[in-house]
C-alpha cells in the first residue's frame, strides 16, 4: 500500500490527531454512559476519513496511460498564408479544421487547448473537455487580416507554447502533454524568434501537420475592409498576387525541435492512418512515474456504513424521547 506523494501528510495527521484525541477524551469522559456507542463510532468515521484524505493505493509497475488522461495543445498557424486555395481548391485551413475534428475521435476523453499564432500567439480555448465548444472556436478561426500582417514566423508561439505547458504541468502534474502543430512552414518575418526547443522537455509526443502543395497557391485578402479590387494578397513589389509555398524543412525543423513526427498532409487521406502510425491511443507515463490504482474509495465506504449507523442510532434515542415525552404528558 501506497500514499499520494503530493498529499500534505504532516498536516493530515495533525488534524487527526486532534480529532482523535477529542473523541477518545469525550468517549472515555462522556457523562451519558450511554453516549459511548455514539462517540465510538465518530471515533471511527475520523480514522476512515483521514485514511481516505491520505489516498491509499496500490502500486504497479511503469507502463502506458490511455490517452484520455492528456493534456492536448492544438497549435494553429493563422497567418495570411494558411488562406491559400490549395488544399482540394479550399483553404489550408479547412483542411486543418477537418484534422482537428479528426484528431478528436482519436483521443476520446482527452483536455484540448487550441493556440492560433500569427503577429502573436493567442489561448482561443483553454484545457477543456468540451469539444463542442471547441468546434466552435474552430468554425470562428480565420486567416489574419492582411491589413495588419507583419510577415509570419513559424515559431511565432515558441515561448508561448512553453509558458502554457508549464502551467499545464503544474495543474495535472501526472498527465502526457501533447502538441499538434497545424501550418505551412512559410516564414516571411525577418526577425529572429526563439524555437520550440526548450518546450520540448514538457512535451510527451504529438505531431507536426503541414498544409500546402508544392507549387503553392494565391491567398484570398482576408480584410475587415474588403474591396473587390483587392480580392487577393498582391506582391509590393510586383503588384502580382502573390503565391504562398508551404516549406516542408522548416516542418520537419520544428519537429526535431519539438520531439515528434512531421508530415506533409494531403487532401483526402485519412488523419487516422497517421494517427496509426503515431501510436495516440496510449501514450507512456510521463517522468517515468509509478502506476497506481487508487483505493481511496474503501475507507469512504467504510465513512458511508459508519455513519449510516450512526443516524440510526440517534433516530433511535428521538424515537425513545418522544416516547418518554408522550407518557410524561
Amino acid at each position: 500500500m501506497t500514499f499520494d506523494p503530493q498529499i500534505p501528510v504532516a498536516l493530515i495527521l495533525l488534524g487527526a490527531a486532534l480529532a482523535v484525541a477529542g473523541c477518545v477524551w469525550l468517549l472515555i469522559t462522556g457523562p451519558q454512559p450511554g453516549r459511548q456507542l455514539s462517540w465510538a463510532l465518530r471515533l471511527a468515521a475520523v480514522l476512515l476519513l483521514t485514511a481516505a484524505m491520505l489516498r491509499p493505493g496500490v502500486p504497479g509497475e511503469p507502463g502506458e496511460e490511455l490517452a484520455s488522461d492528456a493534456d492536448v495543445f492544438l497549435l494553429v498557424d493563422t497567418t495570411a498564408s494558411m488562406g491559400a486555395t490549395d488544399w482540394d481548391g479550399e483553404a489550408r485551413l479547412d483542411g486543418v479544421r477537418a484534422d482537428i475534428d479528426a484528431l478528436l475521435r482519436e483521443l476520446p476523453g482527452a483536455r484540448y487547448s487550441l493556440i492560433t499564432f500569427d503577429t502573436e500567439a493567442v489561448t482561443r480555448m483553454p484545457l477543456s473537455t468540451d469539444t463542442t465548444a471547441l468546434a466552435s472556436a474552430l468554425e470562428l478561426m480565420e486567416p489574419e487580416y492582411a491589413l495588419y500582417s507583419q510577415g509570419s514566423s513559424p515559431w511565432a508561439a515558441a515561448g508561448y507554447l512553453r509558458e502554457r505547458l508549464e502551467a499545464a504541468g503544474d495543474r495535472h502534474p501526472d498527465a502526457a502533454r501533447l502538441v499538434f502543430y497545424f501550418g505551412d512552414g512559410e516564414a516571411t518575418a525577418h526577425e529572429p524568434v526563439a524555437g520550440f526547443g526548450e518546450a520540448a522537455e514538457l512535451v510527451h509526443g504529438g505531431a507536426v501537420f503541414g498544409y500546402g502543395s508544392a507549387g503553392g497557391a494565391t491567398m484570398p485578402r482576408n480584410d475587415p475592409f474588403p474591396s473587390a479590387a483587392e480580392e487577393l494578397i498582391r506582391d509590393p513589389a510586383t503588384g502580382e498576387p502573390a503565391v504562398s509555398v508551404p516549406d516542408p524543412g522548416t516542418l520537419d525543423a520544428i519537429a526535431a525541435e519539438l520531439g515528434v513526427a512531421s508530415t506533409m498532409r494531403e487532401p483526402g487521406t485519412a488523419i487516422g492512418e497517421v494517427a496509426a502510425g503515431l501510436a495516440l491511443t496510449q501514450l507512456a507515463v510521463p517522468d517515468g512515474r509509478e502506476r497506481r490504482t487508487e483505493m481511496h474509495w474503501l475507507p469512504l465506504a467504510g465513512l458511508l456504513a459508519v455513519l449510516t449507523a450512526d443516524a440510526l442510532l440517534v433516530a433511535a434515542r428521538l424515537r425513545i424521547l418522544r416516547r418518554a415525552e408522550r407518557a410524561a404528558s
